[in-house]
């Protein structure tokens, strides 16, 4: 006769099999995403085979359609992961200013992730768009607040004051290499050049005062 559950709640041996199951399956699925991030930073989403994916991450490839479905889900499943990464930035700071700051260091240090949203964003992946509808430039649009701007840009409209700003950012993280080749920077200058981008960004947002 089977042995009811002790007192204390002690789970059965099918309790502690859904609890292994659960963990491997989490295991397996950061495996998938950090194989799929890794790739997706080297080529074109639409060009990375399924089957590599899972070579990669050691698992069958059945077990990528099981978990995720379709690469797209599975690429947006990526970017959400890298969405919440950002929006951490953003939230661990109160006001616009430093969030800005913040969020700028944050892309040039994980530029990978810059250039898999590239490619993402020119291969017309609609998990692109979807994976960063609450992210970070949402959030710091709420710390920018709504109130009129002192300056022309966002004519009381902070999204528009983030988008230039994000806009600024993400071209140079993109293209700061080869704009260093094309006008002749080297490393010091590249570094000023950075700081310029950064004030020049941030500069916009500082036309709205913080939200309270």
């Amino acid at each position: 006769m089977n042995e009811p559950p002790d007192a204390h709640g002690t789970p059965d041996s099918s309790d502690k099999q859904a609890s292994t199951q659960k963990q491997g399956r989490a295991e397996a699925t950061q495996r998938i995403l950090a194989a799929a991030r890794a790739l997706f930073v080297e080529q074109d989403p639409e060009s990375v085979p399924i089957r590599r994916i899972a070579e990669m991450a050691n698992v069958n490839h059945a077990l990528v359609h099981r978990y995720f479905g379709t690469k797209d889900k599975l690429l947006a499943a990526v970017l959400e992961q890298e969405a919440e990464f950002f929006a951490g930035v953003v939230d661990q700071c109160k006001d616009a200013d430093p969030a800005a700051r913040a969020l700028f260091d944050a892309l040039l240090d994980r530029g990978d992730f810059v250039t898999m949203l590239t490619r993402a964003t020119l291969s017309g992946r609609s998990a692109t768009r979807r994976s960063f509808e609450s992210g970070a430039l949402h959030r710091l649009v709420a710390k920018v607040g709504d109130a009129e701007p002192v300056g022309p840009v966002g004519a009381g409209d902070p999204r528009h004051a983030v988008a230039a700003y994000a806009a600024l950012i993400l071209g140079w993280s993109v293209f700061r290499e080869f704009l260093a080749a094309a006008v002749f920077l080297d490393e010091e200058e590249m570094d000023g050049v950075t700081e310029h981008v950064r004030a020049a960004a941030t500069s916009l947002l500082k036309q709205f005062p913080a939200a309270t």
